[in-house]
């Protein structure tokens, strides 16, 4: 990111390489539509590059500033409205269901079960779990970025986790 900061483009083209899914990634959960998380992923590189002389390494890793920036403007673009909305007599005709429609609706239970288990947790836990596996950030990139020791954030995590298992043992239980 140093690299980067100082104009290299070569150096930009690697930090696209190595983000540009987690980047899209993030964009698409959050807006649910390909085209426009496609859009905040070109814009998040591009303004990543206009103002690569902002970036402050004390203050975070690139990969976690590159997502937050995605989530600001993924929010952005839900907040403005501006995903196209087809009328509703059109948009019905081209519809298609997928092709293994119970494997979605029991993704998206697990879902939705997994949700509930992580609101439930501290708030401390939450933001730990949901840092290292949505954010996908190591340890010390979650104690740089939350200011606490790497144990704080491991022990966070941990914890986390066993709470999670513990209270979705039910519902596994259930499905077996």
């Amino acid at each position: 990111m140093l690299r980067v900061r100082d104009g290299d483009p070569a150096a930009f083209a690697v930090l696209y390489e190595r983000h540009a899914g987690s980047v899209f990634g993030l964009a698409h959960r959050i807006l649910r539509d390909r085209a426009a998380a496609e859009d905040v992923a070109q814009d998040v590189f591009v303004s990543l590059w206009r103002h690569r002389a902002v970036y402050a390494s004390d203050r975070g890793g690139a990969r976690a500033w590159l997502l937050t920036i995605t989530r600001n403007r993924a929010i952005d673009v839900l907040r403005r409205g501006a995903r196209r909305q087809e009328p509703l007599s059109d948009a019905y005709q081209s519809w298609e269901a997928p092709e293994r429609t119970e494997d979605e609706a029991l993704r998206h239970d697990a879902a939705a079960t997994l949700g509930a288990a992580l609101r439930g947790l501290p708030d401390e836990q939450r933001t730990a779990v949901e840092l290292s596996y949505f954010a996908e950030l190591t340890h010390a990139e979650i104690a740089a970025r939350l200011r606490v020791p790497l144990g704080t954030v491991k022990s966070r995590v941990r914890l986390g986790l066993l709470k999670l298992a513990a209270g979705l043992e039910p519902s596994l239980a259930a499905t077996n």
